[in-house]
Order: structure tokens, then sequence, then C-alpha cells
């Protein structure tokens, strides 16, 4: 079992999420004050798992997320938490469209906010370049994260917002264009038809045999078969791989 999943307590795996965002300012009771921004509207957002954590650990895998308000895949206060083989693309509605670009998060990709024992790897992360944001944001009050073997593209120097001490080879940040279906051309358009055809990489992309083993599922987000030994970077395995399998 090559990511380990039989020590997880809870899974997440194979959703398509696109087009959330918030258009009103959030708040919480226990607060005395309001920030007089839209912080929220993110793909898939985890809440708070570090009150109850000595059970497993939590696996978000296989997420396709796309053109959400704020970050695709994101942990606010999580133990134990695993980032694995998600596509997270152009999720920065709200400084895109609600800002004009004027204002905005860093937060536009996959980001861990506080937490322990963390891992983020292979996954695809594809931004709006004009965003000023991070494709991986990693506050500097989370502990104990490993993070490798990713993808980011629409992005020049601001590859990562890795609060965190480092190496580059730790990181093994790979910049280079995904060649999805869907172009990743470096600019938000608000699109209301997402389907996951639009994620599944090109013959030709440096995602496919390029993932470690030790971050991969045994199967992708349609249910197919992952290689076992170079399995592909995202959410979705190589499908001339499967196809080949299959005949």
């Amino acid at each position: 079992n090559r990511s380990g999943q039989a020590i997880y307590r809870a899974r997440i795996m194979g959703n398509l999420v696109h087009n959330n965002y918030n258009e009103i300012y959030s708040w919480a009771p226990g607060k005395t004050f309001i920030h007089t921004g839209i912080d929220e509207g993110k793909g898939i957002s985890l809440q708070r798992n570090n009150v109850w954590n000595h059970g497993g650990r939590i696996l978000v895998a296989n997420n396709l997320a796309a053109y959400n308000g704020y970050s695709g895949v994101h942990s606010n206060d999580g133990d134990n938490i695993d980032f694995f083989s998600n596509t997270a693309f152009m999720n920065s509605y709200t400084t895109a469209v609600t800002y004009g670009y004027k204002k905005g998060g860093s937060k536009v990709g996959i980001s861990l906010a506080g937490g322990d024992n963390c891992r983020i790897g292979n996954n695809i992360v594809v931004v709006d370049v004009d965003t000023g944001g991070a494709p991986i944001v990693v506050t500097d009050d989370t502990t104990n994260v490993k993070v490798h073997t990713n993808i980011v593209w629409g992005t020049t120097t601001n590859n990562s917002e890795l609060k965190l001490d480092l190496t580059q080879g730790e990181k093994n940040i790979i910049v280079e264009n995904p060649l999805l279906a869907r172009p990743a051309d470096g600019k938000y358009q608000l699109l209301s038809q997402v389907t996951a055809i639009d994620f599944v990489p090109d013959e030709d992309s440096p995602a496919i045999g390029a993932g470690k083993p030790r971050f991969a599922t045994e199967t992708d987000y349609y249910g197919h078969g992952r290689d076992s030994s170079n399995p592909t970077i995202g959410g979705i395995e190589n499908p001339h791989h499967h196809l080949q399998n299959s005949s």
C-alpha cells in the first residue's frame, strides 16, 4: 500500500470541486473583530483537525480543484494531514474577479496554515501569474512539514511561500508547464463549465512518470490504476498507461 492508506482515519478522494467562492465577509462568533476582506471560498478546506489527532492521518488525494475563490486545497490548524496527487488549477476568483487584481490573499494553490506533521507531495498547482500569490504556501506556525515532488506553473520567482528551513532539494519544486488538456496560459478565465477531462495530462507532460510512489495512491481520480513504480504527478494518471494495461 504505497501511500499507507491503511493508517488513515479519514479520506477525501476523487472529487471535482470548482467555482466555489465567497462574496461576503466571513465572521466567527468567537471573534471580536471583522476583517473587511473576503478570505474564504476555498475548494477543499480542512479546519482545526488538531484537536483529536492520535487516531491516524487524514488523506486528501486524487482531487481536482479549479476556479475557486482561494486555495484549491487548504488546511487550517490540522495535524497528520497528507495532500497527495491533487491538481489545483486557477483558484483565484476572489483576487481576479471580485477585487480586479487590486488586492487578495497569497493562498491560491495548496496551503497549510498551522498544524504539525503534514505532507504535500505529487501535486500539480497552476496559478494566475497576476495574483502575486504562491502555488504552495506553508505558514511559519506549521511544523514538521514535508514538501516534495510538486509541479507548479503560472509563476516566476514566487514559486512557493515556504516559511520553513527546507533546502531546495527537500522541496523539489518542479517549475514547468504541466501540459494539461486545458492550457495553463497564466491568466484566470471565468468558466462555468469545468470537467475532469480538462486536467488530463498530455502525452508529453512532465508530470507523467515523475511522481514518487510514497506519495501516490493505488488508483487515480477515475479509479484507474496508477503506475506502481513511476506514478504521474497530479490527480489523473497517465491515460496511456491505463490504456496499455486495459488492452
